[in-house]
């Protein structure tokens, strides 16, 4: 299923890489388990490889294009009403589906630049961006992710703000 130096994204305990496999006795029956090193010093999480589920378990991204495919996607107008918006908003954020965080962000960004957020909405929208960046910072392909993240979103917004007639060039562009 993973092998060592395989990064992983587990849905309740974040990103970390697998380290080794590990056999514990317990009771006199022993079980095999995969060891995966969390990121930020969080210890090691254990998982037995049988009841690893894909929903659950899967491998980090590799590169920018899903984040890149869905910010330059045309955002989706967030509800004015923040007790309907925000649960949807922290659903897609705790489905660690990258495109579904990678759509709320988008869409929080928007409505950002284009109205104002509440200090709740800011709150989930650095939990949006930190979940991305947690995940692209322990892929080895991906250096610089913080850059790469923030120059995609805002070339993405910037084309949007465009085609909404909302983008002011600053004085001596052209």
């Amino acid at each position: 299923m993973f092998d060592i130096g395989d990064t992983i994204v587990h849905s309740r305990y974040g990103a970390g890489k697998v380290i080794g496999e590990k056999v514990v006795s317990l009771n006199g029956e022993e079980r095999s388990y995969i060891c995966i090193e969390l990121t930020g010093d969080r210890g090691t999480l254990m998982v037995q490889p049988e009841e690893v589920d894909p929903d659950e378990v899967r491998e980090t991204l590799d590169d920018l294009n899903i984040i890149r495919e869905v910010f330059n996607t045309t955002p989706q107008k967030l509800s004015d009403q923040h007790r309907s918006r925000q649960p949807r908003l922290q659903a897609k954020i705790r489905s660690n589906d990258p495109k579904k965080v990678a759509e709320a962000l988008r869409d929080l960004i928007w409505r950002e630049r284009i109205d104002r957020l509440t200090e709740t909405d800011k709150r989930i929208m650095n939990n949006a961006r930190r979940k991305l960046m947690q995940e692209l910072k322990i892929s080895p392909q991906v250096n610089a992710a913080n850059r790469k993240l923030n120059k995609i979103v805002e070339d993405a917004i910037e084309k949007h703000l465009k085609a909404a007639g909302l983008y002011e060039e600053e004085e001596g562009e052209e």
